[in-house]
């Protein structure tokens, strides 16, 4: 009996200087750029790369925002303009497909009082979407200095 309560002992020292030794390690950096129209731009920095995203304010008030992600700067710089020139072609009823560092996105092009539009919904689920304005897009184009 003596050497089950021993047997025990040692494997509960075991766990326990496997649990002391473990490490916390800082996984990722999240900085916010700013806001531009409502629209949050953060920035992660994850393993010395840096991937820019847009929250998006839903369509719905109980729903969290959607994420959409943009890339790094070069390609976020890329996909602004793709967006902006899509938005400023596009006419009711049109369906883009958007990729982004492997999250695929479905944009569906609305305008109404003026305003243009895309719902945003993440991996073709059509029950929550973010709305990216092309006033937002224009605000983020003129904070990186692009032309329009």
């Amino acid at each position: 009996m003596n050497l089950v309560k021993r047997f025990f002992i040692l494997i509960a020292v075991v766990l326990l200087t496997q649990m002391a030794n473990a490490q916390l390690r800082k996984a990722a950096t999240i900085e916010n750029v700013g806001y531009f129209k409502g629209v949050l731009l953060s920035k992660v920095e994850i393993s010395g790369d840096e991937i820019y995203r847009l929250h998006l304010p839903p369509d719905k008030s109980y729903s969290d925002p959607i994420v959409l992600i943009l890339g790094t700067e070069d390609e976020m710089i890329l996909n602004l303009k793709d967006l902006f020139a899509a938005l400023s072609n596009a006419e009711r009823g049109d369906i883009f497909d958007f990729e982004s560092t492997g999250k695929s996105y479905s944009l569906h092009f609305r305008n109404a009082g003026g305003s243009k539009w895309f719902d945003v919904y993440e991996d073709n689920n059509n029950f929550v979407a973010g709305r990216l304005f092309d006033r937002t897009i224009k605000a983020l184009m003129r904070y990186y200095g692009l032309e329009e």
